[in-house]
């Protein structure tokens, strides 16, 4: 009698013990952290509030994902339909990381990548979701994207200015091969020949700048 108390106190202070870590950890995130049954918020973190602009948890518990998304996704598809779709298949044992488009509480927009995986608790199942606030990641990436953007586009002006170049240069000497079969030609054409060509180069040079 003495020994099953015991061990069920045992059993009672791992517990305790366990959830006091699954708590510290929770509320110590960096993301946002919500636990979902069905589709619905029923817990989440301090940085959730934060992320999300809200004062206080009773603003989240209770909302559904879509309830804090834009109407269409930047895909175009319906947040709401979207969402029902990665969550039915989260609950059926496949984890979940997609880009998403969230809002705050005043409307305001920002990116996001969000992670679902199942999460059993006894015989209950409940999604958890972690979301990862990445407005200013997308920012720097669309920021380079610009800038390699505009480098393609210079390698590409460039690469048809010497390639202009290489046919004018052709053209020049083509008709000058011409000139010298139809009529001959003397030194001092020979001469006005070669000014003519470094005319020419120092024009390509020019462009070249």
């Amino acid at each position: 009698m003495v020994q099953d108390i015991t061990e069920r106190k045992l059993a009672e202070n791992t517990l305790r013990e366990s959830e006091n870590k699954f708590r510290t950890l929770f509320e110590g995130a960096n993301d946002s952290i919500f636990i979902m049954s069905g589709d619905k918020f029923i817990e989440c973190n301090e940085m959730t509030l934060k992320i999300f602009g809200c004062e206080k948890k009773a603003d989240i518990i209770g909302r559904y994902p879509w309830d804090f998304s834009p109407e269409f996704q930047p895909d175009g598809r319906i947040s709401e339909e979207k969402a029902k779709g990665v969550i039915q298949l989260a609950y059926e044992g496949k984890p979940q990381r997609f880009y998403w488009k969230h809002t705050k509480k005043n409307g305001e927009e920002f990116d996001a990548e969000v992670s679902l995986n199942r999460l059993e608790i006894g015989e209950d199942v409940f999604i958890q979701a972690i979301v990862r606030d990445i407005t200013e990641r997308k920012r720097a990436e669309e920021k380079i994207l610009d800038q390699l953007n505009e480098l393609k586009r210079w390698q590409n002006v460039m690469i048809g200015r010497e390639l202009r170049n290489i046919e004018l240069k052709q053209e020049v000497n083509e008709l000058l091969q011409q000139l010298t079969e139809a009529v001959g030609i003397s030194g001092e054409e020979k001469e006005i020949r070669r000014l003519i060509r470094d005319l020419i180069q120092e024009q390509v040079d020019e462009w070249r700048v």
